[in-house]
């Protein structure tokens, strides 16, 4: 539909060009980010630092999983307003893409299926006429056995079925190769490296017995506030170990990986 003319048209190169991204290449990629949000929300705070050493690269990350949902909200907001009013009339695009390369979706009525009807009987009763050679071929077909006429017919009416479950199957072949690795062991994983050893705080032994005792923070030296440990097992000032942990990602006395989240208030 062409909206300068306001009048019906065929599709050119160009049109064609944009109804081939918005159909196809644009339902993929929204795959695509669909998973890759999945796999990221799956993954902890401190397995993400892990992949994503660069503070760029997490911070697009991390910018990625809070913006996501509400870009798929809206999309979906959008494609179901656009259904809703073309299910009261309002509108003639079933959804957004259709509105953008200005495809209408034209309604079916009794009328139409009374037309298709007559047009079908019309072409049932001229079927067969002609000269004697092609009387001849469908007196001879119509006179065939019962079971390969049915034959022919069911082969004839289950072709889209038939295609379908060819696709079917092909999408599901590729899918189970696709995730090879999670669902069959072909190879075996190399055995990880051992962690780093890491060397603990200084202090010495008389200060940490006497803080434990005392109910002392082992960062500021005072009096506990709002207690919090940590799986190291240690105990501090809460905000003392917070900003101490965001910023090193791990305990202030052992050196052992840690994160925000792992932190509790005792």
């Amino acid at each position: 539909f062409n909206k300068k003319t306001n009048k019906y048209t065929l599709l050119n190169n160009y049109n064609r060009f944009i109804a081939l991204i918005l159909m196809l290449f644009l339902p993929y990629l929204r795959y695509k980010m669909e998973k890759k949000f999945k796999e990221l929300i799956e993954m902890t705070e401190y397995d993400r630092r892990q992949i994503y050493t660069n503070q760029d690269q997490y911070n697009s990350i991390e910018f990625y999983i809070k913006i996501y949902p509400y870009f798929d909200a809206i999309l979906e907001a959008i494609h179901f307003a656009f259904k809703l009013s073309f299910l009261f009339g309002y509108t003639n695009y079933d959804n957004l893409f259709d509105y953008i390369i200005s495809q209408n979706t034209v309604r079916i009525d009794i009328r139409d299926l009374q037309r298709w009807k007559s047009k079908k009987d019309v072409f049932k009763s001229t079927f067969g006429t002609g000269d004697d050679k092609n009387n001849g071929f469908m007196r001879n077909f119509k006179n065939s056995p019962y079971w390969l006429l049915r034959l022919v017919y069911i082969l004839g009416n289950s072709t889209k079925i038939m295609t379908l479950a060819v696709l079917f199957g092909f999408k599901w072949v590729e899918w189970f190769f696709m995730e090879e690795d999670k669902l069959i062991q072909r190879k075996k994983l190399p055995v990880p490296p051992p962690p780093k050893v890491l060397k603990p705080t200084n202090i010495s032994k008389e200060n940490m017995n006497r803080c434990v005792k005392d109910s002392i923070c082992l960062i500021c030296g005072n009096q506990r506030v709002n207690s919090s440990c940590i799986p190291s097992g240690y105990v501090f000032c809460y905000n003392c170990v917070f900003p101490f942990v965001q910023k090193n990602q791990c305990c202030p006395i052992t050196k052992l990986p840690c994160t925000p989240i792992q932190i509790r208030r005792i």
